[in-house]
């Protein structure tokens, strides 16, 4: 694109104001908003924008983009509102002839890398270091946010309907079934092993190539990102592997759940595959409705979670998995709540590839006007 008009610069030079956050305020705390600590508190974090709690009084009174110094480094966030930072979290106040929404996109575009062993982190130094272009003509930057910002809230329309569709799911399910751990409904209460078969797996030895160079799909609880099905893995062994390893075939249907790194991670495969060791997954029987299995799993990931155990990372063993009780209503029943589950996942697949287009695009359009 053409660049006329265009000044490059560091985060620094751009900046009337650069600082990183301190430590919680003494005086003044409050983990809810009250009369007296109204002030938002902001760390470094994902979630709720690193909603820590509240204070009295601000220390950051204008607008600004905040940088996470540690956790997700470079996660950046837009505050228009007064706030008080802490835990080094960077605040950076553009000059008046940057648009602070041109400065947020501008900043979210940075791959910033962390610093430090023990504790990676991002420093202000750092931070002051980095570069990126802006037009000088204020105008020709709101004309780039307001393009930015209708791409962006498609992406979030699309995550909104995709959210709602996820507690449409949970809600059918509930209404027809009540929790499925308490059973408060007095459904048949039956241990997982009484109505499915559960089944681990096993990592063939890395240092032999040659098994690693196959058509047979293995998978791994890293590959699971939140897909209801999952089909087609990022890495196959081959025949022998299978042969001289202690895999075990999962069948089309099979609940897979992870049982380690983390606990909780559910799909329902679509291809025969074969797993690692951090699964202890459901091949369900005739009494079991793997749609039905999956959304109990799916939905108590909390209790499965408390089930773990281990010094290093928790897991749920196999014994464990084995004896969690369900409520198990007619198959009937569940075989009307799984027809509704494929429905509303047809609709979520429609919009998921919506989505991708859509998040795409986005990222072009970013590096299009923000690649030095």
């Amino acid at each position: 694109m053409d660049r006329k008009g265009w000044i490059e610069c560091s985060i620094g030079e751009a900046c009337k104001d650069i600082f990183a956050g301190g430590d919680v305020p003494k005086t003044a705390f409050s983990k809810e908003k009250t009369e007296s600590c109204p002030i938002p508190i902001f760390s470094n974090g994902v979630e709720n924008d690193g909603l820590y709690g509240y204070t009295d009084a601000p220390r950051v009174t204008e607008s600004c983009v905040t940088i996470s110094g540690r956790g997700t480094i470079g996660h950046c966030v837009l505050h228009v509102k007064p706030f008080y930072p802490i835990i080094r979290l960077i605040s950076a106040i553009p000059k008046d002839t940057i648009d602070i929404r041109y400065f947020y996109y501008a900043l979210s575009s940075i791959k910033f890398k962390s610093t430090g062993v023990t504790i990676p982190q991002l420093t202000v130094p750092a931070v002051k270091s980095y570069r990126f272009i802006y037009p000088v003509e204020i105008e020709e930057q709101q004309r780039i946010v307001a393009e930015l910002d209708l791409l962006s809230s498609i992406v979030k329309k699309k995550n909104a309907q995709l959210k709602i569709l996820d507690d449409l799911a949970q809600s059918i399910f509930h209404e027809m079934f009540g929790d499925p751990i308490a059973n408060e409904r007095g459904w048949d209460y039956k241990r997982l092993d009484e109505v499915a078969e559960i089944v681990g797996g096993a990592t063939p030895k890395t240092q032999i190539e040659e098994y690693w160079v196959g058509d047979n799909y293995w998978v791994t609880p890293a590959e699971l990102h939140k897909e209801h099905y999952k089909g087609a893995t990022e890495r196959t062994i081959s025949d022998e592997a299978v042969r001289k390893t202690n895999v075990t075939l999962l069948p089309v249907g099979t609940v897979l759940l992870s049982s380690r790194a983390p606990i909780g991670k559910v799909a329902i495969t679509t291809v025969p595959m074969y797993c690692n060791q951090g699964f202890k997954n459901l091949i369900c029987s005739e009494k079991l409705n793997n749609e039905y299995a999956f959304q109990v799993l799916y939905s108590k990931t909390e209790y499965l979670n408390s089930l773990g155990t281990g010094a290093t990372f928790k897991e749920i063993s196999k014994k464990t998995t084995e004896a969690i009780k369900i409520a198990v209503p007619p198959i009937e029943l569940q075989k009307q709540f799984a027809e509704m589950a494929k429905k509303i996942q047809a609709e979520k697949e429609m919009i998921k590839t919506s989505l991708e287009s859509a998040e795409q695009l986005f990222a072009s359009r970013l590096d299009n006007y923000f690649n030095v």
